[in-house]
Protein backbone atom coordinates (compact mmCIF):
# COMPACT_ATOMS: atom_id res chain seq x y z
CA UNK A 1 0.00 0.00 0.00
CA UNK A 2 1.43 3.56 -1.02
CA UNK A 3 0.41 6.49 0.87
CA UNK A 4 0.22 9.72 -0.67
CA UNK A 5 1.97 13.11 1.72
CA UNK A 6 2.27 16.48 0.51
CA UNK A 7 2.87 17.54 -2.95
CA UNK A 8 2.54 14.20 -5.03
CA UNK A 9 5.28 12.49 -2.94
CA UNK A 10 4.51 8.52 -2.54
CA UNK A 11 5.43 6.85 1.26
CA UNK A 12 5.62 3.27 1.63
CA UNK A 13 4.06 1.74 4.19
CA UNK A 14 5.77 0.09 7.22
CA UNK A 15 4.83 -3.34 6.09
CA UNK A 16 6.44 -2.46 2.49
CA UNK A 17 9.62 -0.47 4.55
CA UNK A 18 10.54 -3.95 6.97
CA UNK A 19 10.20 -6.49 4.19
CA UNK A 20 12.36 -4.07 1.62
CA UNK A 21 14.62 -3.71 4.48
CA UNK A 22 15.46 -6.98 5.10
CA UNK A 23 16.24 -7.75 1.49
CA UNK A 24 18.92 -5.60 1.55
CA UNK A 25 22.12 -8.43 2.13
CA UNK A 26 20.11 -10.67 -0.97
CA UNK A 27 20.32 -8.35 -3.27
CA UNK A 28 22.05 -10.00 -6.96
CA UNK A 29 24.09 -8.09 -8.29
CA UNK A 30 23.27 -7.10 -12.27
CA UNK A 31 25.02 -7.28 -15.21
CA UNK A 32 27.33 -9.31 -16.41
CA UNK A 33 28.67 -11.20 -12.46
CA UNK A 34 29.67 -15.00 -12.80
CA UNK A 35 27.69 -17.84 -11.20
CA UNK A 36 30.82 -19.21 -10.24
CA UNK A 37 31.50 -16.11 -7.96
CA UNK A 38 27.73 -16.45 -6.67
CA UNK A 39 27.91 -19.18 -5.66
CA UNK A 40 31.54 -18.72 -3.95
CA UNK A 41 30.02 -15.77 -2.54
CA UNK A 42 27.06 -17.84 -0.90
CA UNK A 43 29.37 -20.71 0.32
CA UNK A 44 31.39 -18.36 2.13
CA UNK A 45 27.76 -16.61 3.84
CA UNK A 46 26.67 -20.08 4.90
CA UNK A 47 30.17 -21.02 6.03
CA UNK A 48 30.26 -17.54 8.33
CA UNK A 49 26.95 -18.09 9.12
CA UNK A 50 27.58 -21.64 10.74
CA UNK A 51 30.21 -20.40 12.74
CA UNK A 52 28.25 -17.65 14.03
CA UNK A 53 25.64 -20.19 14.88
CA UNK A 54 28.38 -22.47 16.58
CA UNK A 55 29.51 -19.89 18.60
CA UNK A 56 26.34 -18.46 19.59
CA UNK A 57 25.73 -22.21 20.63
CA UNK A 58 28.60 -22.53 22.42
CA UNK A 59 27.79 -19.49 24.37
CA UNK A 60 24.86 -20.21 25.39
CA UNK A 61 25.88 -23.53 26.73
CA UNK A 62 28.66 -21.78 28.87
CA UNK A 63 26.00 -19.43 30.19
CA UNK A 64 23.51 -22.20 31.23
CA UNK A 65 26.42 -24.54 32.32
CA UNK A 66 27.73 -21.20 34.99
CA UNK A 67 23.76 -20.45 35.95
CA UNK A 68 23.63 -24.13 37.25
CA UNK A 69 27.19 -24.06 39.12
CA UNK A 70 25.80 -20.74 40.74
CA UNK A 71 22.62 -22.23 41.72
CA UNK A 72 24.21 -25.29 42.79
CA UNK A 73 26.06 -22.98 45.07
CA UNK A 74 23.23 -21.09 46.25
CA UNK A 75 21.62 -23.79 47.07
CA UNK A 76 24.15 -25.19 49.38
CA UNK A 77 24.72 -21.92 50.80
CA UNK A 78 21.07 -21.97 51.66
CA UNK A 79 21.16 -25.38 53.33
CA UNK A 80 24.10 -24.15 55.09
CA UNK A 81 22.43 -21.02 56.36
CA UNK A 82 19.42 -23.25 57.07
CA UNK A 83 20.99 -25.42 59.58
CA UNK A 84 22.35 -22.53 61.12
CA UNK A 85 19.13 -20.86 61.53
CA UNK A 86 17.98 -23.98 63.28
CA UNK A 87 20.84 -23.75 65.41
CA UNK A 88 20.55 -20.41 66.69
CA UNK A 89 16.78 -21.03 67.30
CA UNK A 90 17.47 -24.27 69.42
CA UNK A 91 19.48 -22.01 71.34
CA UNK A 92 17.55 -19.23 71.90
CA UNK A 93 14.82 -21.63 73.18
CA UNK A 94 17.60 -22.90 75.73
CA UNK A 95 18.58 -19.43 76.87
CA UNK A 96 14.67 -18.41 77.17
CA UNK A 97 14.21 -21.62 79.19
CA UNK A 98 17.16 -21.00 81.55
CA UNK A 99 15.87 -17.10 82.03
CA UNK A 100 12.63 -18.40 83.06
CA UNK A 101 13.99 -20.81 85.18
CA UNK A 102 16.25 -18.15 86.81
CA UNK A 103 13.64 -15.37 87.24
CA UNK A 104 11.27 -18.59 88.97
CA UNK A 105 14.30 -19.06 91.38
CA UNK A 106 14.50 -15.09 92.11
CA UNK A 107 10.64 -15.03 93.07
CA UNK A 108 11.14 -17.59 94.92
CA UNK A 109 13.48 -16.82 96.99
CA UNK A 110 12.47 -13.31 97.49
CA UNK A 111 9.39 -14.81 98.65
CA UNK A 112 12.14 -16.91 101.59
CA UNK A 113 12.80 -15.12 104.94
CA UNK A 114 16.92 -16.19 104.89
CA UNK A 115 18.34 -12.87 105.21
CA UNK A 116 21.66 -12.81 104.69
CA UNK A 117 24.40 -10.94 106.86
CA UNK A 118 27.79 -10.34 105.75
CA UNK A 119 30.07 -10.02 108.85
CA UNK A 120 33.67 -8.21 109.15
CA UNK A 121 35.16 -11.78 108.04
CA UNK A 122 33.89 -11.92 104.50
CA UNK A 123 32.37 -14.83 105.55
CA UNK A 124 27.83 -15.24 104.99
CA UNK A 125 26.27 -15.90 107.74
CA UNK A 126 22.20 -17.32 106.98
CA UNK A 127 19.99 -16.50 109.44
CA UNK A 128 16.45 -18.36 109.74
Amino acid sequence: MVMMHGAGMEMPNASQHSSASSRVGLKRKSGGGSSDDEEERKRKFRENNKRAAQRCRLRKKQEIEETRKERDRLREENQKLTAKLELCLDNEDKLRGQLEKLKMELVEHAQCSVSLKKRNSGVIQYNM
